[in-house]
């Protein structure tokens, strides 16, 4: 047999001519005619390309990098191989990802995407230069970046990623171009030495935490066509003096400014039409007023305090405004629980006697009939207060960070205590708490640092979460037969607590009831109680050491 075999390239005809004898066969076979699969690499001036798409000889790829990175990086906008000329379209995910001696990037016209984690962690990156085609910024990009000093976004990019520039802590400079639509979960977040930042009118949405503790920002400019503002956009940003809300917001997530330590004058725009909660304005010790325009349907504003819009509703006084009493207005029929938290200058808080919902007695705000106490005010310097025996309920944080306070005696009439009602009141070092009482609120005593000592009488059932957290200086406290459920973390971080007494079964308790506390904490429950010897597994319950003790005793 003879055989002979013709190829011209790898794409052209291969010919196979047979002869055996007398009779001949011809054999046609067309082979492929691309140079390469989708998928496949190959590697260029340091670059690792993939094939994205391929037609003839032209194609797509992708781009990472080699094993070996410069110091500086062009990508360029085509790239040849073989008889293939392929256009650059994306930056492949973490492609030079912790690529720490990196400085320079510089993205050339046809790339239109930027990979998730792309750059990040290029710790020695200093200057990036992005070409006029990218159109999208992937989650976390640039994250952790901390060399990069400023970025220019351009016209072409709508979206920018979660996370794309978060903790790029040198980063002084972000111009954002014309087209940007959303500005992503965390994007900018920790950017510590950014100082001002404006928001271009394409902008619709600015993501959760988006400029969350950038703690040098002290400029924002909204542009006119955001309408979402989310959660904890701002908060951190303790620098930031004034912000102006412009009329296209209709929503303001919570927390958006909470800890904007610097922030003095909030003005809100005629569209906003919810505010996701009350305390958006936490720990802002500055503010001195919020404003809302007239033209606002939902919201309205009196002397900077924040109420709704026929001003029934009293929502927020400025923490940081600094006269010292405040006459609730006869138009008012409800006070949000936060409304007067953090006020520190406030010493006393008025009522009309024409005023159908409210009442004050010695600056102290009640319900119309004194049945409920509604708030103690932070400022007043008197050290010990006795409720009056007409309340029977003492609200949310009705004396929260009350520092002056060292004694508080509660009447047996009170058979609730609010959530977080004594959080924060640092001088505080007793307490009476009546039998009437049932449960001990989430949070309740958190913060009381001067807290020694206390006895929870008999009739309380449940200690709610995290209810004597942090209680520093709180040594023993004994616990009532009538306790059967203890929250979590319920005493967590009391460092000083060496003694907890049970006088009943043992309770159910969640989980670090007993969480950064002393190794040598002791559990002592009642001598012969079944229920305990139970619950005890190895001489621990919760974690901690137990030991019998006689309830006829004292502790």
């Amino acid at each position: 047999m003879n055989k002979k075999n013709m190829t011209i390239g790898k794409s052209a005809w291969v010919i196979s001519v047979a002869t055996v004898g007398l009779a001949a066969s011809f054999t046609v076979l067309v082979a492929s005619n691309a140079y390469a699969d989708v998928g496949d690499h190959f590697n260029k001036d340091g670059l690792k390309y993939t094939v994205l798409t391929e037609e003839g000889n032209s194609g797509t790829v992708s781009v990472a990098g080699d094993s070996d990175i410069p110091e500086s990086i062009s990508i360029p906008s085509t790239v040849k191989n073989k008889e293939v000329a392929y256009i650059v379209t994306k930056i492949e995910d973490a492609a030079f990802s912790s690529c720490e001696d990196l400085k320079s990037i510089t993205i050339l016209g046809s790339v239109t995407e930027i990979g998730e984690n792309a750059f990040e962690s290029c710790v020695s990156l200093e200057s990036v230069i992005l070409g006029k085609s990218v159109t999208v910024i992937g989650e976390s990009a640039f994250s952790d970046c901390g060399s990069l000093k400023s970025i220019v976004i351009p016209d072409s990019v709508t979206e920018i990623g979660e996370s794309a520039f978060e903790s790029c802590v040198s980063l002084e400079s972000v111009i954002l171009g014309k087209r940007v639509t959303v500005i992503g979960e965390d994007a900018f977040s920790e950017c510590g030495s950014l100082k001002s930042i404006i928001i271009p009118d394409s902008v619709r949405e600015i993501g959760e935490s988006a400029f969350e503790s950038c703690v040098n920002l002290e400029s924002v400019v909204l542009g006119k066509s955001v309408t979402v503002i989310g959660e904890y956009a701002f908060s951190e940003c303790v620098s930031l003096k004034s912000i102006v809300i412009p009329d296209s917001v209709r929503e303001i997530g919570m927390s958006a400014f909470e800890d904007c330590d610097s922030l003095e004058s909030v003005v809100l725009g005629k569209s906003v039409i919810e505010l996701e909660d009350d305390d958006m304005f936490s720990e802002c010790s500055s503010l001195k007023s919020i404003t809302v325009s007239p033209d606002n349907s939902i919201y309205s504003s009196e002397n900077g305090v924040l109420f709704n819009k026929n001003k029934t509703i009293l929502i927020q006084y400025p923490i940081g405004k600094e006269e010292s009493s405040y006459t609730i207005p006869d138009s008012v029929k409800e006070i949000e629980v936060s409304a007067f938290n953090e006020c520190s200058s406030l010493t006393s808080i008025t009522v009309s006697p024409s005023n159908t919902k409210f009442s004050s007695e010695e600056g102290v705000l009640f319900d119309k009939d004194k049945t409920t106490l509604i708030k103690y005010p932070i400022g007043k310097e008197e050290k010990s207060y006795t409720i009056p025996n007409s309340v029977t309920k003492i609200e949310d944080s009705a004396f929260s960070e009350c520092g002056s306070l060292e004694s508080i005696t509660i009447p047996d009439s009170v058979t609730e205590i609010g959530i977080m009602t004594f959080f924060g009141c640092s001088r505080l070092k007793s307490i009476t708490i009546p039998g009437s009482i049932k449960k001990i609120s989430v949070l309740a005593f958190t913060l009381c640092s001067s807290l020694e000592s206390i006895t929870i009488p008999d009739g309380v059932a449940v200690i709610g979460y995290a209810a004597f957290s942090e209680c520093f200086s709180l040594e023993s406290i004994t616990l009532p037969d009538t306790v059967t459920e203890i929250g979590k973390q319920a005493f967590f971080g009391c460092e000083s607590l060496k003694r907890v007494y049970y006088k009943g079964n043992a309770p159910k308790a969640e989980s670090k009831i007993y969480h950064a506390t002393p190794d040598t904490l002791t559990s002592y429950y009642s001598r012969g109680n079944d229920t305990w010897k139970e619950a005890i597994k190895d001489g621990k319950w919760a974690e901690r050491g137990t030991a019998e003790w006689d309830p006829k005793t004292n502790p």
